[in-house]
């Protein structure tokens, strides 16, 4: 997960800019990653875990301009706007950056937007700092550690916790009290 992590928040590096040039990614802070017929194992792993990693990671707003209103976690509750709108969006500003629905001056714009969202959640967007271009690029950052940076073990506790419903297939599976051929057919 650390070499998905790496390839988004370092992406002029060289190794990133071969792999992604290799597996023909697009361009951008969080390219869409593909597995393909015949690959690297270094490529294979980063495609393992690369949805679970955009799914764990949020955006700190800077100059919004990579960051996807509507489709990228950049709330501090880690909420998706694509989740919770109340109407469907209208596909003119479906693809709008923060950067859209910033005045650039510190202050949210917001009206093309407002009656399509909750209002707790224009709450929390106008609770947020807005996209301006003295905020610098905008930046991945770790929700699940105390500084936001990224860590090997917050990743791993991350994961452990989005595979809960396996863990209690599996506890069932051993707490069964049932013949042991049986069971020797499932955890086998």
């Amino acid at each position: 997960m650390k070499l998905a992590w790496n390839m988004v928040n370092e992406p002029t590096a060289l190794w990133v800019r071969v792999l992604k040039s290799k597996y023909k990614c697009d361009e951008g802070k969080s390219p869409n990653v593909q597995l393909t017929h015949s690959c690297s194992s270094t490529w294979r792993a980063i495609v393992s875990v690369w949805d679970k990693m955009i799914e764990g990671m949020q955006w700190s707003i800077g100059n919004g301009r990579t960051i996807n209103f509507w489709s990228h976690s950049w709330l501090p509750l880690g909420i998706v706007l694509n989740n919770i709108v109340m109407q469907p969006i209208d596909p003119q500003i479906a693809s709008k950056t923060v950067a859209y629905f910033s005045d650039n001056n510190g202050g949210w714009q917001l009206q093309e937007a407002v009656n399509m969202i909750p209002a707790y959640v224009i709450d929390q967007i106008q609770g947020c700092t807005a996209a301006a271009d003295n905020l610098g690029e905008d930046r991945p950052s770790w929700p699940y550690s105390s500084n936001g940076v990224f860590a090997v073990k917050t990743a791993y506790d991350f994961l452990l916790s989005t595979r809960t419903s396996d863990r209690v297939l599996w506890n069932n599976i051993w707490k069964w009290e049932g013949p042991q051929k049986i069971k020797a057919s499932y955890g086998w």
